[in-house]
C-alpha cells in the first residue's frame, strides 16, 4: 500500500520556520500513479490557501514499508 507523507511548515513565526515532519495522511492507494494524482489534486484545492496563511506543505508517495516514522 502506498500513502502519502507530509512536511508542513510555519513560516512567519520566527526567523526559521517552524516545520512538522512524518505526517501521514489516513489515505491508503494500491499504487503510486494513483497516489501522486491525490497529491496533485489535494494541491490544487489548498494551495492558494496555504500561501494567504503563510504555511507551505510537502507531500510525498510511499510505500508504507519504506518509511519510518
Amino acid at each position: 500500500m502506498w500513502s502519502i507523507y507530509t512536511v508542513v511548515c510555519v513560516l512567519n513565526l520566527t526567523i526559521n520556520p517552524f516545520c512538522s515532519v512524518n505526517g501521514q495522511l489516513p489515505i491508503n492507494f494500491t499504487n503510486f500513479e494513483s497516489c501522486d494524482k491525490a497529491v496533485d489534486r489535494i494541491v490544487l484545492e489548498i494551495d492558494e490557501q496555504l500561501k494567504e496563511r503563510q504555511l507551505t506543505v510537502a507531500m510525498k508517495c510511499f510505500i508504507n514499508e519504506q518509511v519510518n516514522t
